[in-house]
């Protein structure tokens, strides 16, 4: 009876190391996501910032060329205005069939790698 009763004993105990070791692993596993979430999150940030500076530049000197080619600076700017603005059309028009798909799919692709 003894035997049975350390028997017992034991698989209690066991059980109770694989319910500790089960929560710690799964801790680890949200940190771990957590973790690759915010560097993407940090990583897409960084690109956008860079990005801006790069698309305001290459606008601005876009704009002084056009300007200097039309001899008037102001309709350098708006005709590099105007294409912005067509870009940004393009991209509003295009936001349910191309870029919501692919911020979609990179997100869940992010959460489950």
């Amino acid at each position: 009876m003894d035997d049975n009763k350390t028997v017992a004993g034991k698989l209690i105990e066991n059980a109770g190391d694989i319910v500790e070791t089960s929560y710690k692993l799964l801790v680890l596993k949200v940190v771990e996501k957590a973790t690759k979430i915010l560097s993407s999150a940090l990583a897409a940030l960084s690109l956008f910032v860079i990005g801006f500076f790069v698309v305001l530049f290459l606008g601005i000197g876009t704009a002084i060329w056009i300007g200097e080619a039309l001899d008037n600076l102001k309709a350098g700017y708006f005709i590099t205005g105007g294409i912005f603005i067509l870009i940004i059309l393009i991209i509003y028009l295009l936001r349910k069939k191309i870029v919501f798909p692919v911020l979609r799919d990179s997100i869940i692709k992010r959460f489950y790698d």
